[in-house]
């Protein structure tokens, strides 16, 4: 028989991590968090900056690609 807790911000942590219990999961099963798609977000900006714009998408994706790919050989 569980103990049912009285703090009510344990409830409310507890509430919140069952209702997103497959996220949680995800999350660290892949290791994705935000301060990743932060740094994606930021590589990618940095790109169009030292393209003055894109008026390419393809081109856009494979830079970005090429970026990226080169950031996981490091690790």
């Amino acid at each position: 028989m569980a103990a049912q807790s009285k703090v009510k911000p344990l409830i409310n942590f507890a509430c919140g991590i069952s209702s997103c219990f497959n996220e949680v999961i995800n999350g660290i099963r892949h290791k994705i968090n935000s301060a990743r798609i932060e740094s994606y977000n930021a590589g990618i900006k940095r790109i169009q900056s030292k393209c003055c714009g894109i008026h390419n998408v393809g081109y856009l994706f494979l830079k970005t690609r090429q970026i990226f790919f080169l950031r996981l050989q490091r690790n």
